[in-house]
């Protein structure tokens, strides 16, 4: 009788530590900004050329909570994974008198860290797709309200404004206890 108690009592502790032992566990999350519309200004000059730099939003708590994450000091690191880029007006405008161009994350006054970029650009399309990087941005997603800039390099003139929807890819890594 001893015997089946003590074993009963084993069994039950390890049940119990075994259900009471929380462990947390590094997960991978793919997020997608909303579109980012981007409406170049004219120019008649060639060469280096701010697009336009805005401030974004990116609600890193929402993304979190979907994903089962408890809070934002569990968010770990972020990256871009790409940018999908595409002019939707006017609907004929191609990237061609682009060569290169990339975008910029900062935060208040200081310098920007560029976070994707392509160059060169090719001709004959509407739509870039162009691979993000290592760049860690995890401080600007934490920050939930930043600077984005588009720059890049013109071969021709832009005659009239040229509407660009962005789409941002993040990977993000973050705790959650299972």
């Amino acid at each position: 009788m001893k015997k089946i108690f003590f074993s009963i009592s084993v069994l039950a502790f390890i049940g119990l530590a075994l259900t009471s032992c929380k462990k947390p566990v590094t997960i991978n999350i793919d997020a997608t900004s909303a579109d980012i519309i981007v409406v170049t200004d004219t120019t008649s000059q060639t060469g280096d050329h701010t697009f336009q730099a805005m401030n974004v939003s990116c609600n890193i708590d929402s993304i979190l909570t979907a994903s089962g994450v408890s809070s934002v000091a569990d968010f770990k690191s972020a990256t871009l994974k790409s940018a999908d880029i595409t002019i939707t007006d006017p609907s004929t405008q191609l990237f061609d008198p682009i060569d290169a161009i990339n975008g910029w994350f900062s935060i208040g006054s200081a310098s920007g860290t560029q976070i994707f970029g392509m160059n060169p650009v090719p001709n004959g399309v509407n739509t870039l797709s162009v691979p993000g990087g290592t760049v860690d941005i995890t401080s600007f997603l934490k920050a939930k309200t930043f600077s984005f800039t588009v720059k890049g390099t013109l071969s021709a003139p832009i005659t009239q404004p040229v509407t660009m929807h962005i789409k941002l890819h993040y990977s993000l890594q973050a705790q959650k206890t299972l």
